[in-house]
């Protein structure tokens, strides 16, 4: 992130400063907030979370007790809603979406 003249007037030697954020400790919006957010069904909202959360799909269809064509399905209509294409991107998604709101900043429109 390049130094403004506020950072400047602290760091006088920078020019940038180098911003670490460990996205697995980041708060994640709920369901319930994703499905305000894109419009997801209950169940999609919930397969969100949890491939956000790190879940492959083996994973989700256990934990949400469903078979993994039903997590297939439902991923397909989440990455159409959410205009992403893979499971890593709909993670990144989540976890800005998580930060924000984290920030005190409003995260739906983002």
């Amino acid at each position: 992130m390049p130094l403004t003249a506020f950072g400047s007037d602290l760091f006088t030697t920078g020019c940038a400063i180098l911003l670490l954020t460990d996205l697995r400790s980041l708060a994640r919006p709920d369901a319930l907030r994703l499905s305000a957010a894109f419009g997801l069904t209950a169940a999609e909202a919930r397969l969100a979370a949890r491939i956000a959360s790190g879940d492959g799909i083996n994973a989700a269809a256990i934990a949400l007790g469903i078979s993994r064509e039903t997590v297939r399905t439902q991923l397909s209509a989440v990455f159409s809603k959410t205009n992403t294409h893979r499971q890593a991107e709909l993670a990144i998604l989540v976890a800005r979406l998580g930060l924000s709101s984290a920030m005190g900043q409003s995260w739906i429109g983002a």
